[in-house]
C-alpha cells in the first residue's frame, strides 16, 4: 500500500514548533498538511503510543530522533502501520539547519512516498538528500537513494 495523497505531516516534538514548521508550512502542495506534536499529544507522551496513532491515521514523520528505527518497540509501532517516518541524520543540529534540509527533501520525501510501499522508515542528511531504509515494512540493504 501507498499513503494517499495529499499528505499530512507530523512534526515530532524534538524538532518542534518553531523553525521546521514554519518552513514547511510555505512548502506544502494543495491539500497537504502540517500537525504539530505539541498540538496533539503531551509532551511526555510515549513514543511508542503516538506513533502507533499517527500510523492508524496515515501521516507522514518527520524528526530527528534516530532511536524510532533502532528501539524494537518504536520501530514496530511504525512499521506495523501503514505509514512512514523520514529521520534527520544529525541529532545536534539547530533548528534552523533541520528545517533547511526538510524544505530541500520535501520533494523527495513525496517522491519515495509515491515509489515505495507502507511503512517506510528514511533518513534526510543535512544537504537534503534522502534515503529509504525500510519499505513494505523490510529492511533495504542497500539503502535506496531517492531522486525528485
Amino acid at each position: 500500500m501507498r499513503l494517499p495523497s495529499p499528505y499530512t505531516f507530523f512534526i515530532d516534538r524534538c524538532i518542534g514548533s518553531g523553525a521546521v514548521p514554519t518552513a514547511l508550512a510555505s512548502q506544502l502542495a494543495t491539500g497537504e498538511q502540517l500537525i504539530i506534536h505539541k498540538d496533539m499529544f503531551k509532551d511526555d507522551e510515549a513514543d511508542d503510543r503516538w506513533l502507533s496513532r499517527v500510523g492508524k491515521e496515515q501521516w507522514v514523520v518527520l524528526t530527528k530522533d534516530a532511536a524510532i528505527r533502532r528501539r524494537p518497540m518504536e520501530r514496530a509501532a511504525l512499521l506495523s502501520t501503514d505509514s512512514a517516518a523520514f529521520i534527520f541524520d544529525d541529532a545536534n543540529a539547530v533548528s534552523a539547519k533541520v528545517a533547511a534540509a526538510y524544505v530541500v527533501a520535501l520533494p523527495r520525501i513525496r517522491s519515495a512516498l509515491r515509489k515505495f510501499e507502507t511503512a517506510i522508515i528514511g533518513r534526510v542528511n543535512p544537504a537534503g538528500e534522502v534515503s529509504v531504509m525500510w519499505a513494505a515494512s523490510l529492511e533495504l540493504k542497500p539503502t535506496k537513494p531517492v531522486r525528485r
